[in-house]
């Protein structure tokens, strides 16, 4: 009598490793200006938003005439007072998608 063949056993694959999400994280930072008295201050801003992008650079919240949306902005030549009165630089960042963001503030610092 013919013997039948066993087949073997289906035996469960480990599943694999689910991978964690990638989140995508956007930031938007302004490099710090140091600067000597009457001459300009110059920031810089990089930023993971989608481009293209609208730079919008602030002085004490106030949004600066001049800036021309530009990812760099140079300030008109810097006196004591301005030191003194410890004026805050930031710069707002949107992309084509809507994404908005500001950066945290700066103060300027005499070298």
């Amino acid at each position: 009598m013919p013997t039948k063949a066993s087949t073997p056993k289906e035996t469960a694959k480990p599943e694999a490793p689910v991978p964690e999400k990638e989140v995508a994280v956007s930031s938007t930072v302004i490099h710090p200006a140091k600067v000597n008295i009457d001459h300009t201050a110059t920031f810089g801003c990089s930023t993971n938003i989608a481009h293209p992008v609208r730079y919008i650079w602030m002085k004490n919240g106030v949004p600066v005439g001049g800036s021309h949306n530009e990812p760099s902005y140079s300030t008109p030549p810097i006196q004591p007072s301005h030191l003194a009165a410890a004026d805050k630089y930031s710069i707002t960042v949107i992309g084509r998608d809507g994404t908005t963001e500001t950066s945290a503030q700066v103060t300027l610092v005499m070298v």
